[in-house]
């Protein structure tokens, strides 16, 4: 994973990683930061590593069980 990659839900495209979560005590990444576009606000999430389902073609997230 790299900044600038795409990340994908399962239902289309989310934004692009602009940054990522480590955690400090066992360096560890937690959190992929996505910027979403300009339409849905350039806003800033959190998604947790754990759900992340593959990273061969940009991010591709699980999909999201309630």
């Amino acid at each position: 994973m790299r900044r600038g990659e795409h990340v994908h839900a399962t239902d289309g495209e989310i934004g692009r990683i602009h940054g990522f979560v480590i955690d400090p005590t066992d360096h560890r990444l937690t959190h992929v930061l996505p910027r979403r576009g300009a339409s849905l606000g350039k806003k800033l999430v959190a998604i947790p590593i754990s759900a992340v389902a593959d990273v061969s073609d940009g991010v591709r997230l699980s999909p999201y069980e309630r």
